[in-house]
């Protein structure tokens, strides 16, 4: 950002403090560390925050929702997240509070196909890792198109599903009253389309 985007940028931070009830005095902190942001990452940084967490983020949280960790610690993160809910098996429908993970899940033949190429052993985990970051990477740097970060499908045909909402950059996983849309089963994922990547 730009000098010129400072009074933006008040506008925005001052927005994400009054979401969490809080008073900001002096954006000087806010300012230096996350002036190398575009005012697009600032926005997606910040919408993501307010959309995923309880209490006011830090600048390092602000950051990683931006999706300006250093790529190789972001897909190290997101490595053990996938390690970590792989343990509940194929009948689960997930989904990843990281969309680029998700997403990332997606293109590699969805939770079933991954779960399964998991349980072939520890020889093919280095293998299942190299394409995992090189996939994970993309989506980092491209953004997440909606088709592809919505619940991954398991096997499970109950009605209603519940999904696995698992991960928070903190490699927690959790499991929450969320109701999967009737859609959302043991079928295909949907089909991509057309549209924009999210922010």
């Amino acid at each position: 950002m730009k000098d010129t985007d400072k009074e933006q940028f008040v506008t925005i931070i001052s927005g994400l403090a009054d979401c969490f009830g809080r008073k900001i005095s002096n954006f000087g902190g806010f300012w230096m560390g996350l002036r190398d942001l575009e005012l697009r990452e600032l926005e997606r940084g910040v919408t993501e925050a307010m959309k995923s967490l309880k209490f006011m983020p830090t600048i390092v949280e602000i950051r990683e929702f931006a999706g300006r960790i250093e790529g190789s610690a972001r897909c190290d993160q997101a490595w053990m997240e996938l390690c970590q809910c792989i343990r509940t098996g194929p009948y689960v429908h997930v989904q990843f509070v990281d969309k680029a993970l998700t997403a990332t899940i997606r293109a590699m033949g969805g939770w079933v196909a991954m779960c399964d190429r998991f349980a072939e052993g520890e020889s093919q985990e280095k293998w299942i890792r190299k394409e995992f970051d090189r996939i994970y990477t993309g989506f980092v740097r491209r953004g997440v198109l909606s088709t592809d970060c919505g619940p991954l499908c398991g096997l499970s045909t109950r009605l209603p599903a519940e999904v696995w909402i698992a991960g928070d950059f903190r490699g927690k996983t959790r499991r929450l009253g969320f109701r999967a849309p009737r859609g959302v089963l043991a079928s295909a994922p949907p089909n991509p389309t057309s549209e924009s990547p999210e922010d």
